[in-house]
């Protein structure tokens, strides 16, 4: 793997030492700053004055402030992604086998990036932005008339999806790497689940700041300009979301299967082996058969009922009220923005 440096986001936030929120006002400021000096040099500044209909009446204004408020978004995901994958690691260091350097290669292998696939994912960022070009004005959306609103739609896309490449690059690598570290990079325990709840809890974190993602996505559905793009970057999102939860524990829930079964086999040809024993011999007391068998028994009952998985049904339920967030957010925007144009025309 060729090693390379963080998430330009992560690199921003560590030399600067800016806090998360104050690092996204300043993308979202920066945004703002260079779309008004660019309109400014065209003599357009007044493209961007509120009109009367929904929203604001300026399809130009309302696409812009969504669109910079998701690069401010897409720029903080990481910085939070990985002061919580931090936490995950640090949670999981009584599982994690050789000590303190074994603690340290795994933080070292879980953080790593690589620059080969920072290259292929730049590229198919480049393709996806240039297909969503092609699915949004090919599918009628309703651009206004006006040329400068055309021009600056590609323009306004690319950017978005470059913020949203850096994510999911983030994204992708810590699912890979907490993958492999659950396969083999900790130690199964069998009656401790809690031992293995940071793989679940990572996924959650992660589903969680992607259905926002969602939501933030939705309101383009409130201006002119939404179409068939709108709803692939939806189902994008929500699977990548989705992804997010289930990914990271693929890993330790093999695992967990594997020690199960490996665990039953042993009770279960002990439990054998005590059966054989006495149906050979001579009659034994089935009181003293039952007490040597009652420990074997337990055990079994016990390791039949541990989980494989590293998740419980509050989890299920904390992720699809969250999955109900992101895409009921759309749902949403949908009916206010229906009910405005009724209200309104």
């Amino acid at each position: 793997m060729t090693a390379a440096a963080p998430p330009w986001t992560l690199r921003l936030f560590s030399r600067t030492g800016l806090p998360a929120p104050l690092g996204a006002l300043c993308v979202f400021a920066g945004y703002w700053a260079v779309l008004l000096a660019g309109l400014a040099l065209l003599g357009r500044a007044g493209d961007l004055a509120p009109g009367a209909g929904p929203p604001w009446g300026n399809d130009l204004l309302w696409d812009n402030l969504v669109s910079a408020l998701l690069c401010a978004y897409f720029g903080i995901v990481t910085v939070y992604g990985l002061r919580g994958t931090e936490r995950d690691l640090e949670a999981l260091r009584p599982v994690i086998p050789g000590g303190e350097a074994g603690f340290e290669a795994a933080r070292s292998r879980t953080l790593a990036f690589d620059a080969r696939r920072r290259r292929i994912g730049a590229a198919l960022a480049v393709v996806i932005a240039a297909v969503l070009q092609v699915v949004y004005l090919g599918a009628g959306v309703r651009l206004d008339d006006a040329p400068l609103h055309r021009s600056l739609h590609p323009i306004r896309i690319a950017v978005i999806t470059w913020f949203a490449f850096h994510a999911i690059h983030f994204d992708v690598s810590l699912m890979r790497a907490l993958f492999r570290l659950g396969r083999r990079g900790v130690e199964v325990r069998l009656f401790e689940p809690e031992s293995l709840a940071p793989f679940s809890r990572h996924g959650l974190r992660a589903a969680f700041l992607w259905f926002v993602a969602c939501g933030a996505f939705s309101l383009f559905t409130l201006g002119d300009t939404s179409g068939l793009g709108d709803l692939l970057w939806l189902s994008v999102l929500v699977q990548f979301a989705t992804a997010n939860l289930v990914v990271p524990v693929l890993g330790v829930h093999a695992r967990l299967r594997e020690e199960k079964r490996a665990e039953l086999a042993k009770v279960r040809s002990a439990i054998t082996r005590e059966r054989g024993a006495t149906s050979g011999a001579a009659p034994e007391d089935p009181s003293a058969l039952a007490e040597r068998l009652a420990p074997l028994l337990t055990l079994e009952a016990r390791l039949e009922h541990v989980r494989e998985w590293p998740f419980d049904a509050y989890t299920l339920v904390r992720f699809f009220l969250y999955a109900a967030f992101g895409i009921g957010s759309w749902l949403g925007a949908a009916l206010v923005e229906r009910g405005l144009g009724v209200v309104l025309d």
